[in-house]
């Protein structure tokens, strides 16, 4: 039970990272930013956001299941 608990933690410190990168993302420009303009930041920045998201948010739900599964 405590692994699961430890899978979980991991996975929820991923998704709060992949969410703190897409939303920092647009202020990493010098200027500010519209709806119709990219930050300055390199373009890469965002998917690598969206995939840390993914692989936190699978995480947290297989460690949901496991949980579940051994009550």
């Amino acid at each position: 039970m405590e692994a699961t608990m430890r899978i979980m933690q991991i996975s929820l410190g991923l998704l709060i990272l992949g969410i703190a990168i897409i939303v920092i993302y647009p202020f990493l420009g010098a200027e500010p930013v519209d709806a119709t303009q990219l930050a300055a930041a390199p373009w890469w920045i965002m998917p690598i956001g969206y995939f840390i998201s993914l692989v936190g948010a699978a995480g947290l739900f297989l460690g949901w299941a496991r949980k579940k599964e051994t009550r």
